[in-house]
């Protein structure tokens, strides 16, 4: 009979609600650290490792610094360079050289290394150490002494610096055409010259 039934539905209701009011309701609280990582990515909290801070030119710390030559503009880095500064070098008639700087821990290579492989950017061959030290020029600077090359390559020209120091090597780099190169030689090796430590 649809009275007997509606009776029965009612009871059971009754009693449902009877048995929810004893229950006790349970939260856990799970620490973010026992989620799993893809969890702790979900909720935008995961801590990520800061950046490197990017050095500014000359101000490393206990770094070289330099006189810059009159005339010469700093250019913008990349942050995803490896260059530590880069300078447009006046070369006469409105013609502009580079110069990059250049930090690397411990030898980077050595010298050989990463003189031929400037000479491969300038389509010249490799060459020996007996070679390397012939065509070698020292100068000195208050950062310490560095050897200086000089190559001419078809079109393009690289004079470049090499100095270690605290346990890295800096390279310094002028590079342009032949004749850009040779007009903005005197001015490079002026800079060089003003390498110095105030750490």
């Amino acid at each position: 009979m649809p009275f007997k039934n509606d009776a029965w539905l009612m009871i059971g209701v009754l009693v449902f609600l009877a048995g929810c009011k004893d229950s006790e309701i349970t939260i856990y609280r799970i620490a973010k650290d026992d989620l799993p990582i893809s969890a702790q990515e979900n909720t935008g909290e995961s801590q990520k490792s800061p950046a490197p801070e990017h050095l500014a030119p000359g101000h490393a710390p206990g770094g070289v610094h330099w006189v810059v030559p009159h005339g010469w503009q700093e250019a913008p880095v990349d942050a995803a360079s490896m260059r530590l500064a880069s300078f447009r070098v006046p070369a006469g008639q409105g013609a502009w050289a580079e110069v990059s700087v250049v930090v690397l821990p411990g030898p980077a290579g050595g010298p050989l290394a990463n003189v031929n492989r400037w000479r491969g950017q300038i389509g010249l061959e490799p060459i020996d150490e007996p070679a390397l030290t012939r065509v070698s020029q020292n100068i000195s600077s208050a950062a310490g002494d560095l050897a200086v090359v000089d190559f001419v390559g078809v079109t393009s020209g690289i004079v470049a610096g090499i100095l270690e120091f605290s346990g890295q090597t800096w390279f310094f780099k002028l590079t342009g055409s032949v004749d850009m190169v040779g007009r903005a030689k005197p001015s490079f090796l002026d800079f060089l010259k003003s390498l110095h430590d105030e750490s």
